[in-house]
């Protein structure tokens, strides 16, 4: 299981309450006890799965 590129290494977040905007600075994988899941190590030490980070932040757009 590969994080999508809209998930991926350097994309950008804030929290929905404002404030800080994060970036995705690596993933990884922890293993379950049927399958593995994707870890978002973030820039500000977290480490969420995809379901925490998206409820907790909303992707801001990219300006290229």
């Amino acid at each position: 299981m590969a994080p999508t590129e809209s998930y991926g290494v350097g994309t950008r977040w804030q929290a929905r309450s404002g404030g800080e905007v994060i970036t995705v600075a690596r993933t990884g994988q922890t293993p379950t006890r049927n399958s593995s899941v994707i870890l978002y190590h973030l820039s500000n030490g977290q480490e969420l799965k995809a379901f925490k980070l998206m409820s907790r932040y909303d992707q801001l757009k990219s300006s290229a």
